[in-house]
């Protein structure tokens, strides 16, 4: 059996409140598919759809937002915040601060001078003037 075949997979989710980002790693954490699309309130149609185009067969982990936990029986609940912070420093390790910009929330990720976390400052979960309604006007 070779390595290729035998590779064990991990599978991100974020469900927001309009898209739906997915990220697909192997145990190298090299990022073999990753989307993100506008799910306009379709969320288990678009879930489904495109997970049936991804190889779940190596699949060993699932991680998601809490808002994803409706469509799942068994994986990793993880926190927003945790989850944002762990991506930035992923594909950054040497970063300083970082804005996290979603529907109804933005926010700023501060770290020191050593890259560690140290403080998250965010809006309160409100949609009004973020861009939330936006997707769905365009399309009536």
């Amino acid at each position: 059996m070779s390595s290729q075949t035998s590779e064990k997979r991990y599978l991100g989710i974020d469900i927001g409140s309009v898209s739906l980002s997915l990220v697909l790693m192997n145990e190298q954490k090299k990022i073999l598919h990753q989307e993100y699309l506008f799910h306009y309130g379709n969320i288990a149609q678009i879930l489904r759809q495109r997970l049936a185009l991804i190889d779940l067969s190596r699949l060993v982990q699932i991680g998601y937002n809490q808002r994803s936990s409706d469509f799942f029986a068994e994986g990793i609940s993880i926190n927003d915040q945790l989850a944002s912070i762990e991506g930035i420093l992923f594909q950054h390790e040497k970063t300083g601060s970082a804005f996290v910009i979603g529907g109804e929330t933005f926010g700023l990720i501060l770290f020191d001078e050593k890259f560690k976390y140290r403080k998250y400052i965010s809006n309160s979960s409100c949609a009004a003037g973020t861009g939330a309604s936006t997707p769905s006007s365009a399309r009536a």
